[in-house]
Formats: structure tokens, C-alpha cells, sequence
């Protein structure tokens, strides 16, 4: 329910195209090669880079902080598909790059 956009001009988007396989394969024999077990789908990764513009940056990046902090998935909807979205959760640790009056952030 947070639009990120408020805070940031989102720059890039890095979406991978369909679902991440995992294929689990067996060694049969001596034959060359291995033979596929089983296919799996893991998650999906997606990067946001943006940038932000302001004379304080450091309410804004707490106002970040706290949109982007949730304990379980929400729904990510970006501006080209806007009845589409991915239950999704930040994973890892965002940076957030300042400079003067100007920083990039990866979520």
C-alpha cells in the first residue's frame, strides 16, 4: 500500500524473464551425461535501483527503511503492468549510495 515512488525516481529494473529452474539430475551407469530427476521453480529475484533528490537525505531514508521493512510478503506492482504484482519481501540488506543533496538506492 506504499507508493516508493514519493521518495525515489526509479531508474532500473531488473527482472529475470520467467521463473528461476532448478534441475536436479541423477548419474545413470557409466553413460556420459545425467539424466533429469526432477525440475523445481525457486524464487525470483528482483533488483530496484532508483534514484533520490532532496536537501535532507536522511528522513527519506529512514521513510524507505520503514516502507520497505515487512515481515511477511506484500504485493510489488510496477507502473507498466499495473494489474499485475509479485508477493514479495526485501531480502537481504538495501543500499543506499549518498552523495550532495543526491543518493541512489538498490532495494
Amino acid at each position: 500500500g506504499v507508493d516508493i515512488t514519493q521518495w525515489m525516481y526509479v531508474q532500473m529494473v531488473k527482472r529475470d524473464v520467467g521463473t528461476n529452474h532448478v534441475n536436479t539430475m541423477q548419474k545413470v551407469g557409466i553413460s556420459d551425461g545425467q539424466m533429469l530427476q526432477y525440475m523445481s521453480r525457486d524464487v525470483k529475484t528482483i533488483v530496484v535501483t532508483g534514484i533520490v533528490m532532496n536537501d535532507d537525505l536522511v528522513p527519506l531514508r529512514r521513510s524507505l527503511a520503514a516502507a520497505t521493512d515487512a515481515d511477511e510478503p506484500q504485493q510489488l506492482i510496477f507502473g507498466d503492468e499495473p494489474d499485475k504484482y509479485y508477493l514479495a519481501i526485501v531480502d537481504s540488506q538495501p543500499t543506499f549510495t549518498e552523495g550532495f543533496r543526491s543518493g541512489t538506492i538498490s532495494i
